[in-house]
């Protein structure tokens, strides 16, 4: 009866390692670890992800190279942030080419200066009920993967130049509804009220692009990336310095009923 009690108790170790050391079984050893905030905190472990956790806001960055995950940057290839945090540090996931999608929880209200700048991310999901109000500046800059993204109902008014600049991948700015300051019309990006046109996506494939049907104006948009056409003045766009575009836009205003 002992042997068999003991075979049976060994035979169970036996399968207990065999279970931890099967792929998806074998928990993650932790890496490095510390505070972020207040009262929020990061763990990045031996599965290349970083996990953000507690509540309130992160800290912000500057420099960049302040993160106390920055060592760390070029492995990261997952980000977990906890529902319950409130902003992305402005600088926080600087340079992590690896992370190619993240899901922001609804607790988040902000995204800092620069808080995604130069990362890998193709796919940027907010969660439903999301609560963000508040995107900063560069917040995704040099996302040159990044290919759409939906602005959730409550983000208000943004400079959309920094926020997007050099996300040479983008097509689609989609927008949720209920939002009262942007709308979303085909993945290109307007006032609520279709008054002006704030963002058209540098990948969208057309090279000519109706901005007002009503009035009969196309657009022949040669850098295939313009913003902020004032329908009702009819001068207020920001076309990235090219004097082609900038000619091409005097052209059309002349058209302008």
């Amino acid at each position: 009866m002992k042997r068999k009690l003991s075979f049976l108790l060994a035979l169970l170790m036996v399968l207990q390692v065999c279970a931890y050391l099967l792929p998806g079984t074998a928990q993650a050893a932790t890496v490095g670890s510390g505070s972020c905030g207040p009262n929020a905190t990061w763990t990045y472990d031996s599965s290349k992800t970083l996990t953000i956790t507690g509540t309130g806001a992160m800290a912000d960055y500057a420099p960049f190279d302040d993160s106390p995950w920055y060592t760390y940057r070029n492995s990261i290839t997952a980000l977990t942030i906890q529902e319950g945090v409130t902003t992305i540090g402005g600088d926080a996931i600087f340079q992590t080419a690896g992370l190619k999608s993240v899901t922001i929880p609804a607790s988040v209200t902000k995204l800092g200066y620069g808080a995604f700048v130069d990362s890998g991310l193709e796919a940027v999901t907010f969660a439903d009920e999301s609560q963000l109000t508040t995107i900063d500046y560069y917040a995704f800059q040099n996302c040159e993967a990044l290919t759409e993204i939906t602005l959730p109902a409550g983000v208000g008014s943004f400079w959309t130049d920094l926020v997007f600049y050099g996300c040479e991948a983008l097509t689609d700015i989609h927008v949720a509804e209920g939002n009262t300051t942007y709308k979303g019309i085909d993945g290109v990006l307007y006032t609520a009220d279709k008054s002006m046109l704030v963002r058209y996506p540098a990948a969208k494939p057309e090279t000519d692009y109706t901005i007002a049907p009503e009035k009969g104006i196309v657009v022949t948009c040669p850098t295939q990336d313009f913003t902020m056409f004032d329908f009702a003045e009819a001068k207020a766009i920001y076309q990235k310095g090219y004097d082609e575009g900038l000619a091409m836009i005097d052209s059309i205003k002349q058209r302008i009923p």
